[in-house]
C-alpha cells in the first residue's frame, strides 16, 4: 500500500539569516547570544535589533524627498516551546528594564510632590471661585491658576499586554515612547484588546502609531482627544498554532497590521545546545550593546517647546550613495510585486519593504553612533539585506498558513487520535468528543473526506464502539505520522 500524502505543502526551510547586516553593535550582541544563550541565529537577531528600536525610537526619524518615517519596528518571531525566547528577550531587554525600574523610582518620589501641588492647586481654585465681583472677575482669578497641575509620567516602558486604551492613557500621562513586547504573544493575540469586540479599534489605532506616531482617543463620557508625536516598538514571540492563526486572519492581514511586522520562522537549535559554563551578561559583545542601549535610553529625546509630551525627533538624511542605493531597491521591490513577481503573493508586506528598509537603517545608524546625523551605504545595504531576508520570510510562511478549514479539520482528528491512541474512529465519537472543529456532522465528512482521499483513514464496515454497532467507521495510519510530524502532516 502507497504511504499516505501529505495535507499540505511542508514549509521549506529559511534562508542563512544575515546576522553581520545587523552591523557592528547589533550583529556582533547577536552572535553572542546566539553562542549563550543557544537560541536560533534569528531569534537572537530578531530580539536585538527590535530592543534597539525601542531605544532609538524617540530619537530620530528618517527623513527623504519631504517624506518623514519612525524608527519604530514591529517584529514577528514564531518559535516552539523551548527554544528559549524568554530568555533571549530577556537578556537583550535587560538596559531597558533596568533603565524603566529607575524611572518608576523617580516616577514615585514626583508623586509625592505632585500629590502636594495638586491639593493646593484645589485648595487655590476653591477660593478663586469665591473671589468677591462679577464673572469676569472670578474668570480672571481662575485663569490666573492655569490649567490642572499633570501628573508625572509613570515611568512606564515595557508593557506586555496592554489595550490601547491603557496605552493612551499612559500616554496621555507624559509617557513618549513605550515597546509591547511579549515572549509569549499568545496572552495579547487571545487577550481583551484582541477580542472580538476590541480587534478592530486595536488595530486601526496601532497602525496609526506606526505610521506616524498619533493616536485618536475617543471615550463617552470622557471627552474626545488626539495624541502627536509619541512611538510604539512591538516584538511578538508566538508559537506556530497562534503563528498559523493570525497569518490567516483577515483583519490582522487586511487592515496592514502584520504587514507592518517583520516576520521570523528560524529553525530549531533544540538537539544541539550542550550545556555551556558561561555568563551571557559578561560576554563583552552584550556588555558594549547594553552599554549602547543604556545610553540612548538616558538621553532626552527633543521635544515640542510648547507640548513636553510630544516627541520631535531629530530626521536623519541619507547620504547621496545611501539615496541612490535604495532608490534602486525600492525599484526593484516595487517590480517584483506585480501578480507574477516574486513578491505577488506578499504585496502588503512588499508594498511597505522600503519604509522598512529606511527604519531599519535609521535603527542601525544612531545605535552606531547616536550623534549621527546621515544614514551611510552600510547601514542602508544592511537594512536592505535584513528586509530582504524578512521578505524571504513572508514569502515562505504566508502562502502555507492559508489552509482550507476542511483540511484543519482533517489534521485536528489525526493529532485528537494518535493523542489516545485510536486507530479506529466513528462519526458518533468524533461528534461527541472528538475536537472542538470537528463536532458537527458535516465537520465530521468534511474532515474524513480529506483524510480518505489522501490515504490517512479507510473505511471499516460493520465496525462496534462500546459494544454498538456505528454507521460510519475507519481506521487511520497513526503509525505514518512521525514521517510527517504528528498531527500536523
Amino acid at each position: 500500500m502507497p504511504p499516505p500524502e501529505p495535507l499540505r505543502r511542508a514549509i521549506p526551510p529559511p534562508a542563512p539569516y544575515p546576522v553581520d547586516a545587523l552591523g557592528p553593535v547589533l550583529g556582533p550582541a547577536a552572535r553572542a547570544l546566539h553562542d549563550t544563550v543557544q537560541a536560533p541565529l534569528a531569534l537572537c537577531g530578531q530580539s536585538v535589533l527590535a530592543a534597539a528600536s525601542l531605544a532609538v525610537q524617540p530619537h530620530a526619524d528618517v527623513l527623504i524627498d519631504g517624506r518623514r518615517y519612525p524608527t519604530t519596528l514591529w517584529c514577528v518571531s514564531i518559535a516552539e516551546s523551548g527554544e528559549r525566547k524568554t530568555a533571549v528577550d530577556k537578556i537583550a531587554l535587560a538596559p531597558h528594564a533596568q533603565h524603566e525600574r529607575a524611572e518608576i523610582e523617580l516616577a514615585e518620589f514626583a508623586a509625592v510632590g505632585y500629590a502636594a501641588e495638586l491639593a493646593a492647586w484645589e485648595e487655590a481654585r476653591a477660593r478663586a471661585k469665591k473671589t468677591k465681583g462679577n464673572v469676569g472677575d472670578i474668570r480672571a482669578a481662575l485663569e490666573a491658576l492655569g490649567p490642572t497641575p499633570a501628573p508625572p509620567p509613570a515611568g512606564i516602558l515595557l508593557v506586555r499586554e496592554p489595550t490601547i486604551e491603557a496605552a493612551q492613557k499612559l500616554y496621555l500621562r507624559g509617557a513618549t515612547s513605550l515597546g509591547l513586547y511579549a515572549d509569549e504573544g499568545a496572552t495579547w493575540f487571545g487577550g481583551h484588546a484582541m477580542s472580538q469586540d476590541n480587534a478592530m479599534r486595536t488595530v486601526g489605532a496601532l497602525c496609526k502609531l506606526w505610521d506616524d506616531g498619533s493616536s485618536d482617543r475617543i471615550r463617552a463620557g470622557e471627552g474626545s482627544s488626539k495624541i502627536y508625536g509619541r512611538r510604539l516598538a512591538l516584538h511578538m514571540m508566538v508559537q506556530p498554532v497562534i503563528a498559523e492563526k493570525i497569518l490567516s486572519d483577515e483583519l490582522l492581514v487586511g487592515q496592514g497590521f502584520l504587514a507592518r511586522c517583520l516576520l521570523a520562522w528560524p529553525t530549531t537549535t533544540a538537539g544541539t545546545r550542550v550545556y555551556r559554563v558561561v555568563d551571557p551578561y559578561a560576554d563583552a559583545e552584550i556588555r558594549r550593546y547594553a552599554d549602547g542601549i543604556r545610553a540612548l535610553l538616558s538621553a532626552a529625546p527633543r521635544v515640542q517647546q510648547d507640548r513636553p509630551a510630544e516627541l520631535d525627533p531629530l530626521p536623519l538624511t541619507l547620504a547621496d550613495d545611501a539615496k541612490q542605493k535604495w532608490i534602486a531597491t525600492y525599484d526593484s521591490i516595487e517590480a517584483q510585486i506585480a501578480p507574477a513577481g516574486a513578491y505577488g503573493q506578499i504585496r502588503p508586506w512588499a508594498s511597505k519593504a522600503a519604509e522598512q528598509i529606511l527604519r531599519v537603517a535609521g535603527v542601525l545608524t544612531m545605535v552606531a553612533d547616536r550623534k549621527a546625523t546621515r544614514i551611510g551605504i552600510d547601514a542602508i545595504t544592511g537594512a536592505a539585506q535584513l528586509v530582504g531576508w524578512h521578505m524571504g520570510e513572508a514569502v515562505r510562511l504566508v502562502d502555507t498558513a492559508t489552509v482550507p478549514i476542511k483540511v484543519k479539520r482533517a489534521e485536528a482528528v489525526l493529532a485528537w487520535a494518535r493523542e489516545r491512541e485510536l486507530e479506529i474512529v466513528d462519526s458518533r465519537t468524533l461528534c461527541n468528543r472528538g475536537p472542538n472543529m470537528v463536532r458537527t456532522a458535516q465537520a465530521v465528512t468534511e474532515a474524513m473526506t480529506v483524510l480518505e482521499i489522501h490515504g490517512w483513514a479507510s473505511r471499516v464496515k460493520g465496525a462496534e464502539v462500546d459494544g454498538k454497532k456505528v454507521r460510519r467507521a475507519w481506521r487511520l495510519r497513526l503509525s505514518d505520522l512521525a514521517e510527517y510530524g504528528g498531527g500536523r502532516s
